[in-house]
């Protein structure tokens, strides 16, 4: 299935086609006739046909949306960056599981401080994975932010804090929760300080398991956990 991106995108609509997608289509070698799939990155996606016209850069969708099965729940992971291509593994990952949003966390053990040229970068990363995996909904990658300033935001139904002395991921959801804050912290963990910040603010400790796990491999595993339970219990739109 050929998938590609496009903000504008509009049912009945002409789209004019980036350069790089007018030769990824080109690599691709469609014939005439042929689907290609159009999504705007906010959960609407069209169908449109592969015509002479497409090489020069336009292509017209059509009037029917494509349904989509996008979780009722938004993710929001604030996380600690890992080092070099760790990060981009991570947003790759996370972005096809279906989480809706991305905060790279800043806390007092962070090691690593993503510029903003590297949230553009991510963000390409996650369109991509999107484009892959078959999503309508790119997630959102934010500007870095502190635990606090991250906390502050009362958004969320439920907090869950990564750490090994707290109780199970899975048994700490509620099927009825909406919005949901993961953070996972860097690798030297979260202080006492701020674990008991998180606290007051209503968040809870949980663990992912017996292991120590890496940074990127928390926050996929969290995500993981996380999507698999409102699977189960079928809290999909």
């Amino acid at each position: 299935m050929v998938r590609l991106y496009a903000p504008e995108a509009k049912k009945g609509k002409e789209i004019i086609l980036s350069k790089d997608q007018i030769r990824h289509l080109k690599v691709l070698r469609l014939r005439p006739g042929e689907p290609i799939y159009v999504f705007d990155g906010k959960g609407d996606e069209f169908k449109g046909t592969y015509t002479e016209k497409v090489r020069l850069g336009k292509l017209n969708l059509g009037e029917e949306l494509i349904p989509q099965k996008e979780s009722a729940v938004k993710i929001t992971l604030g996380i600690c960056s890992p080092k070099a291509t760790r990060l981009d593994f991570l947003v790759e990952k996370v972005s096809e599981l279906g989480v809706f949003e991305i905060i790279p966390l800043i806390t007092q053990r962070t090691i690593v401080k993503p510029r903003e040229n590297k949230i553009e970068r991510l963000q390409k990363i996650a369109v991509a994975a999107c484009e892959q995996s078959g999503r309508s909904v790119i997630p959102s990658i934010s500007a870095p932010k502190t635990l606090q300033k991250t906390l502050s935001e009362c958004k969320y139904d439920q907090i869950f804090i990564c750490h090994s002395s707290g109780k199970p991921l899975q048994a700490s959801f509620n099927e009825k929760s909406k919005r949901v804050l993961l953070l996972v912290g860097p690798e030297g963990d979260f202080t006492h300080e701020e674990l008991s910040l998180a606290e007051k603010k209503g968040a809870e400790k949980v663990s992912l398991g017996s292991t120590t796990l890496r940074i990127e491999t928390a926050g996929i595993s969290s995500v993981a956990q996380t999507i698999g339970f409102y699977l189960e219990q079928k809290v999909y739109k």
